[in-house]
This record gives C-alpha cells, structure tokens and sequence, in this order.
C-alpha cells in the first residue's frame, strides 16, 4: 500500500487556505467529525475566531448515523464542515444529511486530503454546498497525518545519533538524562498524560 505523510508544513499551509476560504465564503461555525477533524477544525475556530461544534458518528444497526453534539446559535447560517481525509465520502454524505434535517444552512466541506475514490467532490457543489477539493489523492493511498505518528524519528531510532542530523541525539522519553530539545528536528513526541 502506498503511503504518503501529511505534515506540519502541509497543515500550516491548508490552515492558511481553509481561513483565506473561510472569509470568502462566510463561515461563522466550523463543525468537525470526532476524531479525524478535531485537530484542524480547533486550529481553524482559533484562527477564525468562530465557534467550534462537535459531530459524532455510530453504527446503528449497519448503518451510520450522524449525531449533531454542538447547539447551532440562530444566526449561524453558514457552516464549515472540517474533516481530515474525504475518504468514500461516505460519513460527509451522513454528515450533510443531519444538516439538513436540522434546518437550512449553507454548507462549506473542508477535508485536508480528498480521494479520487470519494462519493463527493466539486462537481457537486451548488448554492447550499461547497466541496473543496484539497489535496487529492489515488484511491487506496494511506496517509500517515503528523499529528497520529508515534514516539520516533522517521529517520533513525531513539538513543542513537541520529542519520539525518549527526549533531543530534535522540532522547528516549523515559530517560530524563536527555532534555528533548536535544532530539533532531524528526523526532516526533506524543505527550502521555
């Protein structure tokens, strides 16, 4: 399987985007998907200055039920629907469904990553729903998001001098003689609380 790796710098880059979007289409609440729009979706209420809402999917029965967790203040009108990958485009399919049993709102779908196997795209788009099409890739490609990486360099392994940065060694994070700052640039810590 093909893998590709969505980074910080890629993630910076589409906040810049999604917010310049943002502005242009109105958007007074970001909504996302528990858990893969969560990270980009916070990012995006800070920088936007908007409330943030919360969408949680379950099976019931085989079938994917959508369930709209956050209250919607009655002058929201315009909504953006963050998510991390629009994968089948499927659950945004589900997404949009509850929306619209909800009320009527102009819907704006914000994915990182979009497949070229995903049900929805662009080409749907019309007055009460736009698609963007973000970074889109083959059908069947993993992609390995920064934020979801163990506790590794993707170069070398912890405690050794690193093979990308010989000036850096790796710490290992249940060694304290090593503050983590002396880690290359690769090294990836996930916090543990």
């Amino acid at each position: 399987m093909k893998k590709l790796y969505y980074t910080e710098g890629h993630f910076k880059m589409d906040m810049i985007q999604f917010l310049s979007i943002i502005n242009e289409q109105g958007i007074q609440m970001v909504f996302a998907p528990s858990r893969g729009g969560l990270i980009p979706a916070v990012r995006l209420s800070h920088l936007a200055e908007i409330p943030l809402g919360l969408l949680e999917g379950s099976r019931i029965d085989y079938k994917k039920e959508t369930k709209i967790l956050s209250s919607i203040p009655d002058n929201v009108k315009v909504i953006g629907i963050v998510d991390e990958i629009l994968d089948t485009g499927e659950t945004m399919l589900n997404i949009i469904e509850a929306f619209k049993n909800l009320g009527d709102f102009k819907l704006v779908i914000l994915p990182l990553v979009t497949s070229s196997a995903s049900k929805l795209n662009s080409k749907d788009t019309n007055e009460n729903l736009i698609i963007i099409d973000n970074r889109t890739v083959e059908e069947g490609v993993w992609i390995d998001f920064w934020w979801e990486r163990p506790n590794k360099c993707m170069d070398c392994n912890e405690g050794e001098i690193c093979n990308k940065y010989p000036n850096y060694i790796h710490c290992n994070p249940k060694n304290k003689s090593f503050p983590y700052n002396y880690g290359c640039p690769n090294f990836i810590q996930k916090v543990k609380i």
